[in-house]
This record gives structure tokens, sequence and C-alpha cells, in this order.
């Protein structure tokens, strides 16, 4: 905030007091200010995810290391895409996506590292995302530093089973027999009824908090976990 306001104080400077700052001054002021303001420019290149191995980013433009630069076409990250790095695909293990700005060229690329703090071996790049690798190395949670959480993979689950829930998510079920299903979630334990169906060919939907328990019990046909993004690192 502090700095947010020094810049603003040195945009108005000029026009404050032009009997003592020089036009050089005037200018100079104000691309530091400009500079500033548009230090964290970011319009369109939402992260989206496409596969358990594989996300998307949107086109759009962003400021990489005070270059601007375009994404002219939907780009896909997958594990080649490591600016150069050597990194192992493993399970329960958490991975960035950078935005890196290479050369005089007005587009960028995009990379995986293991940090959120740097790119490591280009200091030309941003971050922008993350995202989680579940059980069998598939992608199941995404992060997006400007939109926020991404639906992540569509997980099956069983009936009659507590889990407790890693993200923010929704729960799935389907019964086409006539069956009652029931959907429970709590934050002690999954014993509060949240939903419940028994006609033909109906599908139960519930929201759960991060950290709650929930199960669905009855005769469901398929049973979906469908988690919403992770947490900043």
């Amino acid at each position: 905030m502090a700095n947010d306001l020094g810049y603003a104080a040195l945009a108005n400077r000029a026009y404050k007091d032009p009997t003592t700052v020089g036009w050089a001054q005037q200018l100079q002021d104000n691309i530091t200010a400009l500079v500033a303001l548009l230090s964290d420019y970011r319009k369109g290149c939402r992260i989206s995810y496409v596969d358990a191995n594989t996300i998307s980013i949107d086109t759009g433009a962003m400021v990489v290391a005070g270059k601007l630069r375009r994404n002219t076409a939907t780009a896909t990250v997958t594990w080649s895409d490591t600016g150069g790095n050597t990194i192992a695909e493993t399970s329960s293990t958490s991975y960035c996506i950078w935005a890196v700005a290479s050369g005089a060229s007005s587009t960028m690329t995009f990379a995986i590292n293991q940090t959120a703090a740097s790119m490591t071996g280009n200091a030309n790049s941003r971050f922008i995302g993350q995202w989680y690798n579940g059980t069998g190395n598939a992608i199941e949670q995404l992060w997006d530093t400007e939109y926020g959480k991404v639906f992540g993979l569509w997980q099956i689950r069983t009936d009659s089973t507590v889990y407790q829930a890693d993200t923010d998510g929704m729960v799935v079920a389907y019964q086409e027999g006539g069956n009652t299903i029931t959907g429970y979630t709590d934050s002690a334990d999954a014993s509060t009824v949240r939903q419940k169906c028994a006609s033909f060919g109906t599908s139960l939907v519930f929201p759960v908090r991060k950290g709650d328990y929930w199960k669905v019990v009855g005769v469901a046909d398929t049973i979906w976990w469908v988690p919403i993004g992770g947490s900043k690192m």
C-alpha cells in the first residue's frame, strides 16, 4: 500500500509543483509510476484442466519480468515443458507453472518448476499457478494466481465410505434404478444429511468444504468427487 501511494505521489508531483520540477523529471516520474502500475498486468491467459497429464493456457497478454508478452494461441503444458530443467513426475507433489519471456520475442512460453520462488535458470519469468499431483501422478488440484481455484479431475469414489476433503469440492452421485441415495457431510464426521434423492435417473450433488468429511449411502451407480483447486504454496 505504501509503495502504491509513493508511485501516485510521483505521478502527481509534476502537476502539483510544475515550477520546481523540470520536464525531464516529470517524464521520469510518470514513467516510473506507469511501469509500477503495469508490473502485475495480466489479461486472459487463464489456466484450465485438460486431462490427468495436461493443462492449457488461454490466449491473452501479461507483463513478465518487466516485458509485455502475448499468448496468441491456446498453449498446452505437459511434462516436456520444463524450461530446460530436469523435473521428475512424482505423486503427492505440487508443481508450479511459469510464464517465460525469452529474448526479443513479443510472445512467451510456459514451463513447469517445483518452486513458486523463482524459475530455475531463467530470471525473465512469472509464477502464474500450480497443480498438485495425486495418486497415479494425475493432476487433481489446479490453482491460478489471477483467477483462483480451478475444477480438477473427476475422481471415482465408493458408496458408504467416509472421505475427508483435501480441498473444497463437489460430490456428484447418480442412480438410475429408483433407489434412494443420501449424501452426508459435516466438519466432525459424515453424519449430517445434506442431500437425498429417490427418483429414477436422478443425480445428487452437494458441496463439501476443505477438511470436512463426507459420504454417499445407498445404491449409487456412480459417485464422483470433483476437487476445486488447491491452496497457494
